[in-house]
C-alpha cells in the first residue's frame, strides 16, 4: 500500500511538470519547472528501485534508438575533435545539445520504467496527460482571445496563437497533433459527456493549429486528417493484427498520397515551399540544407557528434530539420536507427487510423523541423507507441 500511494505521489508530482513542459516563456533558464520536477521524479524512482529499470515494450524502441543515436554521435564527436580537427560545431553547442539529448533520454526512460507506474496502467497516465494539456492549451486559447498576453508572458505572436512559448512551433507541433490523440482517447470512453468534452478538445486543437500561422502546422492537420480517413475507410475489425494488410495499407496511403501531389504538382510545389522555406529570408533555408547535407556526406559514417550543426557561410546554423540534424550529428547509422524507429511507430498505429493520423501529423514538423531537442514531441511520440500497444493488448484480451 506505501508504494502505490508513493507511485501515485510521483505520479501526480510528474503530471504537473509535464503540464508546463511545453511553455518555456515559464522557464528561468535552460531549465524551468517541467525540467526539474522529471529530473527529480526519475532520480527518485531511479535510486529508490536500487538503480534498476524494467523497460516496458512500448518505450524499448525510443530507448534502443536513443542509446544508437548517443552512441554514433559519441563517436561522431571523437572523429571530429581528433581527426578533423573541431570542423564542425563548438564546445558549448556540444555540451548544449549533448546535455539536452541526454535529458531526452532520461525522460523516456522515466517514461518507459516499469517502476515508475507499479501496478498503475501507463495508458492512464498518458490519456490524463493528454487531456490534461487539452484543457490547458484550450483555456489559454480562449484567454487569448481577450488579452494579448498574462503577467507579460505572450499569448500570441503579432495575431497568431503562441501561448507562454519563444517560438511559434514550440506550440504548433502540438497543437497539429493533438487533435488525432484525443479523438483515438475519445473512441474508448463511455460517458457520452467525456467522448464530446474530448471531441470539443480535439477541434479547439485544430483552430490552435491553424491559428499558429505555422504552415508546418498547417499541413500536420491536413495531412494527418486525410491519412486518418484514408485508414478509417480501410479499417476492418477483424484484420488489424494481420501484419501483411497492415503493411500493405501503409504503403497504400503512402502511394495514393504520392501519386495525389504528382497529379497538382504545380500547387503542391508552392505549398512544400512555404513548409519548408517558411519565414526564409528569400531561400537562405535551401542554402543551409545543401551546405548541411554536403558537410555531413564528409564524415558519412558517424557524423560530427552532438551540437555540430550545418555551415552556413562563414558560420553554422541550426539544421532546422530533424534527418538533417540526425545525419549530421550521428552519421548514417544514426539516421538508419532513426528510420527504424518511424518504421516501428508506422507498423505499430497502421491499424488505429487516428494515431496514424497522429503520427503522420508530427511526421511534418520532423520533415520540415528540428525535434531532436523537443521533449513535448518525443512525449507525443511516446504516447502514441503507449496508445497503440494497449489498444493491441484489449483486441487480443491481454
Amino acid at each position: 500500500m506505501n508504494e502505490i500511494s508513493t507511485t501515485s505521489l510521483m505520479q501526480k508530482i510528474l503530471f504537473f511538470g509535464i503540464m508546463v513542459l511545453p511553455f518555456t516563456s515559464l522557464r528561468m533558464s535552460a531549465f524551468g519547472v517541467g525540467e526539474l520536477v522529471i529530473l527529480f521524479v526519475f532520480a527518485f524512482v531511479f535510486l529508490g528501485n536500487g538503480c534498476r529499470i524494467l523497460l516496458l515494450k512500448p518505450a524499448k524502441p525510443f530507448l534502443f534508438f536513443w542509446i544508437a543515436f548517443l552512441f554514433f554521435s559519441l563517436l561522431g564527436f571523437i572523429y571530429n575533435v581528433f581527426f578533423l580537427g573541431f570542423s564542425s560545431g563548438r564546445e558549448y553547442s556540444f555540451i548544449f545539445d549533448g546535455l539536452s539529448y541526454l535529458f531526452v533520454f532520461l525522460t523516456i526512460a522515466l517514461f518507459g520504467n516499469a517502476y515508475f507506474y507499479s501496478g498503475h496502467p501507463p495508458y492512464m497516465f498518458l490519456r490524463n496527460i493528454f487531456i490534461g494539456w487539452g484543457v490547458v492549451f484550450s483555456f489559454l486559447y480562449a484567454l487569448s482571445f481577450f488579452f494579448s498576453s498574462v503577467l507579460g508572458l505572450p499569448l500570441r505572436y503579432h495575431d497568431y496563437f503562441s501561448p507562454l512559448v519563444e517560438n511559434v512551433h514550440q506550440a504548433a507541433s502540438i497543437t497539429c497533433v493533438m487533435p488525432f490523440l484525443l479523438l483515438h482517447l475519445l473512441k474508448d470512453e463511455q460517458s457520452f459527456l467525456l467522448k464530446f468534452f474530448l471531441f470539443s478538445l480535439s477541434i479547439a486543437f485544430v483552430f490552435m493549429a491553424i491559428g499558429s500561422g505555422s504552415t508546418k502546422a498547417l499541413m500536420g492537420v491536413v495531412v494527418g486528417g486525410g491519412i486518418s480517413l484514408v485508414a478509417l475507410l480501410f479499417y476492418r475489425p477483424g484484420e488489424q493484427h494481420r501484419p501483411a494488410i497492415k503493411f500493405v495499407m501503409v504503403v497504400f496511403v503512402f502511394f495514393a498520397a504520392f501519386v495525389f501531389v504528382i497529379a497538382n504538382f504545380s500547387y503542391f510545389n508552392g505549398f512544400l515551399e512555404r513548409f519548408f522555406l517558411e519565414n526564409d529570408g528569400g531561400g537562405a533555408r535551401a542554402i543551409l540544407y545543401r551546405s548541411g547535407f554536403n558537410h555531413a556526406i564528409e564524415s558519412f559514417l558517424v557524423g560530427y557528434g552532438p551540437g555540430s550543426h550545418a555551415p552556413y557561410g562563414p558560420f553554422f546554423s541550426d539544421a532546422h530539420n530533424t534527418l538533417l540534424t540526425v545525419m549530421l550529428q550521428s552519421g548514417f547509422l544514426g539516421l538508419f536507427s532513426f528510420f527504424i524507429l518511424i518504421v516501428v511507430l508506422l507498423y505499430r498505429s497502421a491499424d488505429n487510423f487516428f494515431l496514424l493520423g497522429a503520427l503522420s501529423s508530427a511526421l511534418m514538423y520532423i520533415i520540415g523541423g528540428d525535434v531532436m531537442r523537443r521533449l513535448p514531441i518525443w512525449i507525443l511520440l511516446l504516447g502514441i507507441s503507449y496508445l497503440a500497444f494497449y489498444c493491441r493488448s484489449s483486441n487480443e484480451g491481454g
